[in-house]
Formats: C-alpha cells, sequence, structure tokens
C-alpha cells in the first residue's frame, strides 16, 4: 500500500522549490550585476555579514514553505478536493511566486526581477496578476484558519502583533529639555545648486532660502559629498584636512579638526544623519555622539547592490529590516528599493528617543538628487541605463519634487519640537549638480579668444567623454560652476521667531567658512587654524562687508570620465581595497599620489578663473572671465597677458607646493 505523504513531506518539497527559486534568483542577479568591488579580496568581516544575509535569506524561505505547507494542508482536508495534492502544491507554490513577482514589481518597478516582467507585460496586467492571486491566496489563508481556527488564529494574532511592534513608532511628541545654550542644525541637500531651484520644483525649500540670509555665491571647494562634508566641520580645504576624494581611508584625514569636538566638550549633543554612506563616510572620529542612517562598509555596495531579491524586497521598507537588512534599510544608494518616508520615518524615530535636552548640534544631508536621480517609485523607462549622461532632466526634477516634500516634512517636525526656540539654523547644499546640456560648461567656440587650433577641445576629445561646452554631474569639472555652486542661507532663532531678515549677499563665500561662523555665534575661541572666515558679522549687519577673498578648487577622481559597469570593476580592483578591520572601502594610500595627478586644479579670483587639466607631462591651462565667457587655454597670447593668469597660477603653486604640479606648456 503507497504511504501517504506527511505534513513534513510537502514542507520539504515546498523547500526544495523555494530554494531553487532562490538560486534562479541569485545567478540571474550575479549574471546581469557588476559592482566596483568585484574583483577585491574580501576580508573575514565581509564574509561575515554574507554568511548572516545569506541565513537570514534561508529563514524567510522557511517560513515561506511552512505557510504554503499551512495552504496546502488546510485545502487536502476538504472533501470536495478536485485536485490531487502533487496539483495543488504546484498551485499553491506558483500562486506564492505570482504575489511575491507581481507585489515587487508593483512597489519596486526598478527590481532587477521587476524589469524582466516590463515592458513586456504591461503594468496594468502585472496589477491584475497581483490582484487576482493575492484574492486566491488569502481564500486559502480563510480556508485553512476556519478548518481549525482554535490552532491557526493564535498563531496569526501573535504574528500580527510582533509586525505592528517592529513597524509601529510613536507618534507622540516629545519636547526636549530647554537649554540656554542655542542649538545649531544643519539642514543639507546633496546635488543641488541655486540655479535648479525655483518656485514651481521645490516651492517650500524656495520660499525658505528667499525668507532667510542668503548667500548666493557659496561655493565647495571640492564638489564631492565626504570631502564637502569634511571641510563644512573643519573650515579646512581637503589638502589640509586630507579627505581628498571619497572613501579616503579615515587614518588620514584630520577629523580631529572637527567642530563637533569642540561643541561635544560645550556641553552639546552631536548627531549626524544622512541617507547615503556609501560615499561619505563621516563617523563618530568627527566628534558626533550618534549617527543616523544605513550601516555601512563594503557590504553597503555588495549587499545594498545585489541584494535586490523579490521576497525580501517586500520587508526591505519594514522596520524589522534595520536589523534584517541594515545596508538596505532606508539606504538611497540602494535605490531600487529606497522610499524617502522610510529614512524620514528612521530618522524622526531616533530623535525623538536620543534627544531628550537641549543644546544639540544636528548636521542632516538628504541626498536623493544624487545621480543616479532615480529611487524605488521611478519607472525603468526613465532611468535605463543609469550610467548614461543623457536625458536626466526629468529623473532630476522628480527628485527635487520629492525632496522638496521630504525636507518640508522634516523641517515642520523640528519646529513641532521647539528645536527652532533658540537656534542657529543652516540650509545649505554640499555642491551643486549639471546636467548634460549645452553650456553646462562655459567654454564654447563663440568666446575663445585664440585664432590657432584649440587645444582644450583637442584634449577633451583625446582624454573625456564631454565635449567643449558640455559637462555633467558634480566634482568632475572646474569650468562647470553648477557643479561647484552650494546653496548656502542662515537663520538665527531666539524665542521661536526668526531675528534674521531675508537679504541677499553676493560675495564670494565657500564651505570652509561655516565651522569658523559657528564657534563665531557661540562665542568659542579656536586654537586650530583654519581656512574660513566668520560670516556672522555679515549675517547681523547689512552694513558689514566680508573682504574680497581667493579660493581654490578641485574636482574629484576621474573627472570628465563616462563610467561603466566593466570600467568601475576595473578602477574598483586598481584603486579600492577593503579595511580588514572595519570592513571598509579605501583608496589604498599608495593610490592617492595618482589621485591627485589626474585631478584638475584651479583657482577663483574675482571675475577669473584659472584652470588646469593635466595632460601627458604637462596640464593644459585655461583662464576665462565668468562675466563674459571670454577664454584661452594659451598663456603666451595677448588675450592671457592681460589676465592676471600668472599671479593665479603662482598663488596656486604657492598653495599647493610646486612638487605637485607638473609644468605649463
Amino acid at each position: 500500500m503507497k504511504k501517504q505523504p506527511t505534513k513534513y513531506s510537502y514542507f520539504f518539497y515546498f523547500l526544495v522549490f523555494n530554494l531553487c527559486f532562490f538560486a534562479f534568483q541569485a545567478g540571474l542577479l550575479y549574471v546581469h550585476n557588476a559592482s566596483f568591488i568585484g574583483g577585491m579580496v574580501l576580508p573575514a568581516i565581509a564574509w561575515e555579514q554574507i554568511l548572516a544575509t545569506a541565513s537570514i535569506h534561508f529563514i524567510l524561505y522557511l517560513l515561506l514553505s511552512s505557510f504554503q505547507t499551512f495552504l496546502l494542508l488546510g485545502i487536502l482536508r476538504r472533501p470536495w478536493n478536485p485536485y490531487s495534492a502533487d496539483q495543488w502544491l504546484i498551485i499553491i507554490w506558483l500562486l506564492c511566486v505570482c504575489v511575491v513577482l507581481s507585489a515587487n514589481s508593483y512597489y519596486f518597478p526598478l527590481s532587477a526581477f521587476s524589469k524582466l516582467l516590463s515592458p513586456p507585460i504591461p503594468s496594468w496586467l502585472i496589477v491584475t496578476i497581483f490582484t487576482i492571486s493575492s484574492l486566491a491566496v488569502s481564500a486559502l489563508i480563510l480556508n485553512s484558519l476556519f478548518y481549525k481556527p482554535h490552532r491557526y488564529l493564535l498563531g496569526l494574532v501573535i504574528t500580527i502583533i510582533i509586525v505592528w511592534i517592529f513597524n509601529t513608532r510613536s507618534e507622540e511628541i516629545a519636547l526636549p529639555l530647554p537649554s540656554s545654550k542655542p542649538n545649531v542644525i544643519f539642514m543639507g541637500i546633496d546635488s543641488l545648486s541655486p540655479e535648479s531651484v525655483n518656485a514651481k520644483n521645490m516651492p517650500f525649500f524656495s520660499q525658505l532660502i528667499n525668507n532667510s540670509t542668503q548667500f548666493t555665491n557659496a561655493i565647495s571647494p571640492l564638489a564631492r559629498t565626504y570631502p564637502a562634508w569634511t571641510s563644512i566641520l573643519t573650515g579646512l580645504y581637503a589638502k589640509h584636512h586630507h579627505a581628498e576624494e571619497n572613501l579616503v581611508a579615515k587614518s588620514m584625514v584630520k577629523s580631529q579638526d572637527s567642530i563637533a569636538w569642540r561643541l561635544k566638550k560645550a556641553g552639546y549633543l552631536t548627531i549626524f544623519s544622512t541617507d547615503d554612506r556609501r560615499f561619505n563616510s563621516i563617523d563618530k572620529e568627527f566628534g558626533f555622539h550618534k549617527i543616523i542612517g544605513p550601516k555601512t562598509g563594503v557590504n553597503d555596495v555588495l549587499l545594498g547592490t545585489f541584494n535586490d531579491f523579490p521576497l525580501s524586497n517586500l520587508l526591505i521598507n519594514f522596520r524589522i529590516s534595520t536589523w534584517l537588512f541594515p545596508f538596505n534599510y532606508s539606504n538611497r544608494a540602494s535605490f531600487f528599493s529606497y522610499y524617502p518616508q522610510t529614512y524620514s520615518a528612521k530618522l524622526e524615530d531616533e530623535l525623538s528617543h536620543k534627544i531628550q535636552r537641549f543644546p544639540v548640534f544636528l548636521a542632516v544631508h538628504f541626498t536623493l538628487p544624487h545621480w543616479p536621480y532615480a529611487w524605488a517609485e521611478s519607472q525603468p523607462e526613465q532611468v535605463n541605463n543609469e550610467f548614461s549622461l543623457q536625458k536626466r532632466e526629468t529623473l532630476y526634477q522628480q527628485s527635487l519634487q520629492r525632496i522638496d516634500k521630504q525636507f518640508q516634512s522634516f523641517f515642520i517636525y523640528l519646529q513641532q519640537r521647539n528645536y527652532f526656540e533658540n537656534c542657529l539654523l543652516i540650509i545649505l547644499s554640499d555642491h551643486g549638480e549639471v546636467l548634460y546640456y549645452p553650456n553646462s560648461r562655459l567654454t564654447n567656440y563663440y568666446n575663445y579668444q585664440g585664432k590657432g587650433p584649440n587645444r582644450f577641445a583637442e584634449y577633451l576629445k583625446r582624454n573625456t567623454a564631454t565635449e567643449l561646452n558640455k559637462s555633467a554631474g558634480h566634482g568632475s569639472d572646474i569650468l562647470s560652476p553648477m557643479q561647484y555652486h552650494s546653496v548656502l542661507a542662515f537663520r538665527i532663532y531666539q524665542d521661536g521667531k526668526s531675528t534674521t531678515k531675508p537679504r541677499q549677499i553676493n560675495t564670494r563665500v565657500a564651505l570652509i567658512d561655516l565651522a569658523p561662523t559657528i564657534l563665531d555665534f557661540l562665542h568659542l575661541n579656536t586654537t586650530v587654524k583654519m581656512d574660513g572666515i566668520s560670516l556672522l558679522p555679515a549675517i547681523l549687519n547689512p552694513l558689514a562687508t566680508l573682504p574680497k577673498r581667493i579660493f581654490f578648487i578641485e574636482s574629484g577622481i576621474f573627472p570628465n570620465q563616462l563610467l561603466s559597469k566593466k570600467k568601475s570593476m576595473e578602477i574598483g580592483k586598481h584603486f579600492y581595497n577593503v579595511n580588514p578591520v572595519s570592513g571598509e572601502l579605501e583608496i589604498k594610500p599608495e593610490k592617492m599620489k595618482a589621485v591627485s595627478e589626474q585631478k584638475l586644479y584651479g583657482i577663483l579670483s574675482d571675475n577669473w578663473i584659472l584652470a588646469l587639466y593635466p595632460d601627458t607631462k604637462t596640464y593644459v591651462p585655461v583662464i576665462q572671465n565668468l562675466v563674459t565667457g571670454s577664454w584661452i587655454d594659451d598663456l603666451d597670447s595677448d588675450f592671457a597677458k592681460s589676465t592676471p593668469a600668472m599671479q593665479m597660477y603662482q598663488q596656486m603653486v604657492q598653495f599647493y607646493g610646486s612638487e605637485l604640479f607638473l609644468p605649463l606648456p
């Protein structure tokens, strides 16, 4: 007589099916994805985190198999069964797969598995499949529950309670205890130039800065997030704080010069928060008590990119994923699964529990407008190839509209909790952003003052992926002002009201001026020499004038290059390694000289900019008037001799040191 299968047999079959399904997903992700750390040797700490994540996926499929077995047993106990046990097993498994894949496609259209279904399968059909399969699974659940309710209802209630506890945050407004010392708050947005802000795309943000004391000509000396924030916190140029690129080894950076240490000693609770730490490794070594954001390390790139499985994606924006998937939860770099409201909820929830009293030094950096400009709600046809320079306008504008709402929501949160009762509020962007359009680089043939061959245009064709008057991104070019132009506005609050008047100050300033401004505002003397100056006199007194200064600017690594997955992997293998202790991704210290050699360097003086582009054993120099647009790449020409080009070059040599520079032609 044939032996009747047991519930354990059914569970085993479901588990085998599910694990085969998972193996198929993993193989597909491996084939279709590539990472710039793909060729690196990973330390034990990275493998431990990978194994832990793999174990979580295995447990999820164990739970799914148990759930499917529960559905199958419920239907097999019905006397009117039209199908065999094997047929029901396949039907239930396929229904669950349909629910998972269609839900993943609906909520995460940029997921690798969503792209497999769309556009071949239209969105309306995906929604239909999701609806029908969900209703069918719901009917099977009710069938199983009503068969033996005394056994299963308790389990269902317990499951609902656990999910509710893990995903519920307190809505109670907790007001921290006041202090005679003012709060100091940074509210920053990534990749936002002042030229991109208007009442149409950012109505709240636009109104806020227009009603503040605004510096209309603020610059980021190095338009990359980690160097920019290090300059904000130290008041130093990258040459002096040594964070000359994202992912510089922390041991090389002068994080001890951060003003957060000074404020910490003065009794401030210091907190830094961001939703993207992949290339912004600001951490507690800068003097912060608390860091709020996704988990950082090499697995931010590995797991944050590859952890794109339909079943786990459905959990990724629940609070329980803070523990289950810490490299994906509230991580803007994991753009396929990032919802802005998830990060906002995490930020507000943690602040509600961590800040019991003032004063507080709080720096919050929102990164939604950062490349690739897409997030979970974006459509695949808009993103296409995320490495492309073309057709990014719609995505970028949508990100500005969405960040305006996210920024407003957090501003209201702070307002309701009396953060602005006594406060210095600084609204900023760490750098600007340009899209690949004509005149995104200011050089063009019309304003060229030479008569012979245009050496700069030939250089760009030979060494870059850009044209003479086109550039893209940030930190990739220093003849593209929107890349290094920063939003900068101040508000001083007393008794909950802003005492600063709506005003625009046109004098050129820089992010290096923020640290000395804060120390001046708090009457804290500093023994550390800073490159910036205090802007407080101009903020407080409309009649005060700021001195005109020269400013040094430089690009990030690999300027004006068009990256691809293959090229990223080559760069990663050559320039980066993984710290075996912390598990963090770092530029190899011995490669820092190579980083410096291929950077662009420049100087701003009044209306002039001198930019140096490294060529073979020399530089291509470009001197340009920022008002008229006139420029030339030959410093021996009559036009160049009528400019302060040579004086500016000598100032650069004096600042950086002659050993850094190649000779001029």
